[in-house]
């Protein structure tokens, strides 16, 4: 899976409508009418029947709206706009509902998908593990990209969390075009996440902050949540540490296993769900004095490597709406997963020092 450039978030049809926000409010207000009544339809097609907009227009508004969500994508950003436009033009738009299934693990695919709306949840079937939840896919991500470029079967399975949108490129239209072809970076599960060591003459807390924040941004993303944190471990002394941003810059929080709401995570190798962290003695509010924010909901949970082996813990804050549930859970062993190898392929230098 392609991860997307950073902090994508795609834009709706009306901002790529010559019209204003009044007539889009008015367009959304007998958008909610119809569909009290059991009617559907989008706000192009009421636009156009209240003559605001031609149909041309229309047309023209949904390939800008394509090229932007297709450039977004870091596996198709090397390409030029009218590569882009000639990729809009002919992808298909699908749309899948909660629990429906993308693609499954083992059998061969025909397409990539860039993911427009929604969350996308990546499963593998293990021996050890059973149907292990491995990664989480947001808007902008793209999928089957590595079944494009090694000829192997699906290697896993893809469905959604939520109502989503994709759009459908088959391997054909990629494979046609050498210009496309060449413009292509080839498969790359962490793009975008920044090199394994800090670069020459940056400061290594620094480093770890930007490269933990955009982690963190995007599992909050994932998780519909506030706050995110991860705690790298130590290979020479087994502490867990994180670079937490507050008003005043970074400052470096430390929790030893089996101590705290981190420590015992990472000592168990479970997740722990609390619904009010202030009544919980395991918690520590000493990052709230810090960065100033008010922790109500929190999930902890261990970053597991390819070998099983706990090389952090990520702990998100604050679920946006109530509290975390079981779904959560499902999602939260995802991310943890996807960003391990992060953390492993950083190794000691992702370790805040003091």
């Amino acid at each position: 899976m392609a991860s997307p450039q950073p902090a994508f978030e795609p834009r709706p049809i009306g901002q790529y409508l010559p019209c204003s926000a009044n007539e889009i409010e008015l367009a959304l207000a007998v958008q909610a009418d119809e569909r009290s009544v059991g009617n559907a339809f989008n706000i192009g097609e009421i636009l156009i029947a209240r003559e605001v907009i031609t149909s041309e227009v229309m047309r023209a508004a949904l390939v800008k709206q394509r090229i932007d969500r297709l450039y977004r994508s870091s596996l198709l950003a090397n390409l030029s706009e009218p590569q882009l436009a000639f990729i809009a033009g002919l992808a298909e738009e699908i749309c899948l509902s909660t629990g429906e299934t993308l693609f499954t693990q083992g059998r061969s695919g025909d397409s990539i998908y860039v993911v427009t709306s929604g969350r996308i949840l990546l499963s593998r079937q293990e021996l050890s593990h059973g149907d292990r939840p491995i990664a989480v896919a947001l808007p902008g991500d793209v999928l089957g990209e590595a079944n494009f470029f090694n000829k192997r079967e699906r290697s896993c399975t893809a469905w959604a969390i939520e109502p989503a949108m994709l759009l459908k490129i088959r391997f054909e239209l990629l494979s046609s075009s050498s210009g496309l072809s060449r413009n292509l970076p080839g498969p790359a599960p962490e793009r975008g996440f920044g090199p394994s060591q800090p670069p020459p003459g940056v400061d290594v807390n620094d480093w770890i902050t930007i490269i933990t924040n955009r982690i963190a941004r995007r599992v909050c993303r994932a998780m519909q949540a506030e706050n995110a944190f991860l705690y790298m471990r130590d290979p020479h002394t087994g502490v867990f540490s994180a670079c937490v941003m507050g008003h005043d810059g970074y400052r470096v929080f430390t929790e030893r296993s089996g101590a705290g709401v981190i420590g015992e995570a990472a000592a168990n190798g479970e997740l722990i769900n609390l619904g009010d962290a202030y009544f919980d003695p395991r918690f520590s509010a000493e990052i709230d004095v810090w960065t100033g924010q008010w922790t109500r909901t929190v999930m902890t949970g261990p970053m597991r490597n390819a070998n099983d082996r706990i090389v952090g813990v990520l702990q998100v804050i604050n679920k946006t709406n109530g509290l975390f549930d079981q779904e959560d859970e499902t999602v939260f062993r995802a991310v943890a997963h996807q960003f391990a190898s992060t953390i492993e392929r950083c190794g000691s230098a992702l370790v805040p020092k003091n």
